[in-house]
């Protein structure tokens, strides 16, 4: 699968690896396309100069950003992400860390509203970044939590976490 990853901090850098690994064809874009191309080398991948040439021709779009980030992201690419799976991989947390930023919806509907004509997926919020790369703790496999109202995005998401392991 093609994988866009947008975010190359702690999760997008995991998950590029992992991808990888897994023998996925990764790129990432980050704030700067310096940062994206420190993370594309680091992860064996390919940095993209801006969120709108990377999500171009992927097959699935990982969101890998501070949950503070994902609106403007969203409202930057638009119709770019029409007919794309969107993976939602934030916890909507406010700096403290202990209140969620989101009331009445998830954070994955506020998204899904957001852009409507994009099938957005819930997943990679719940297992720390490091964990990505070996989804595993005394040797037993992590699970993937993944949730949607699309069936086969959800599937094709289901797919990719295998994938990882």
């Amino acid at each position: 699968m093609k994988i866009a990853i947008i975010g190359a901090g702690n999760v997008g850098g995991a998950l590029a690896k992992a991808a990888i690994a897994g023998g996925h064809e990764v790129a990432i874009s980050a704030s700067s396309p310096e940062v994206a191309a420190q993370a594309a080398q680091a992860a064996g991948a390919t940095a993209a100069r801006s969120n709108a040439e990377v999500v171009a021709n992927a097959d699935i779009v990982i969101l890998a950003v501070p949950y503070a980030a994902v609106q403007a992201i969203a409202q930057e690419l638009g119709d770019a992400l029409t007919e794309k799976i969107v993976v939602d991989s934030t916890n909507p947390l406010d700096e403290t860390g202990r209140d969620l930023l989101t009331s009445g919806i998830s954070a994955a509907e506020g998204l899904q509203a957001q852009l409507p004509g994009t099938k957005v997926v819930k997943a990679f919020n719940t297992i720390f970044a490091g964990r990505h790369a070996r989804p595993s703790e005394e040797g037993r496999q992590l699970d993937a939590f993944i949730a949607s109202d699309d069936a086969d995005a959800k599937a094709k998401v289901g797919e990719f976490a295998r994938s990882l392991g």
